[in-house]
C-alpha cells in the first residue's frame, strides 16, 4: 500500500501549477508514495480550504491577487499554534 501525502499548490499562473504537478507525479511514480494534489489559484481559497484539511506539503507563490502568499504564510503560522488539527477530529 502507498503512503499517501497530502499536497497543496498556490500559484495564480497555471502553468506553474501543471509544471509542479507534473514532476510530483514522476517522483510519485517512482516511490512507493501517492500525492494527493489539491491546486489553489489565489490565497483566499487555500486558506479557506485550511480550515476542514491538513496538508503534509504547501507549494505556495509569494506574489498572489488579494492576499499574498506572506500573509497567506502567516496565516498558516497562526493556525499551527492556536487550532487543533482537522485530522485530530
Amino acid at each position: 500500500m502507498k503512503m499517501e501525502i497530502q499536497i497543496a499548490i498556490c500559484d495564480d499562473e497555471d502553468k506553474i501549477c501543471l509544471q509542479l504537478k507534473d514532476i510530483l507525479g514522476s517522483i510519485s511514480d517512482e516511490k512507493s508514495v501517492e500525492f494527493i494534489i489539491q491546486i489553489f489559484q489565489c490565497g483566499e481559497d487555500l486558506c479557506k480550504s485550511l480550515k476542514d484539511k491538513d496538508y503534509d506539503l504547501i507549494f505556495l507563490d509569494i506574489e498572489l491577487p488579494k492576499i499574498n502568499g506572506i500573509e497567506v504564510g502567516k496565516y498558516i503560522s497562526c493556525l499551527l499554534y492556536t487550532s487543533p488539527s482537522p485530522r485530530d477530529s
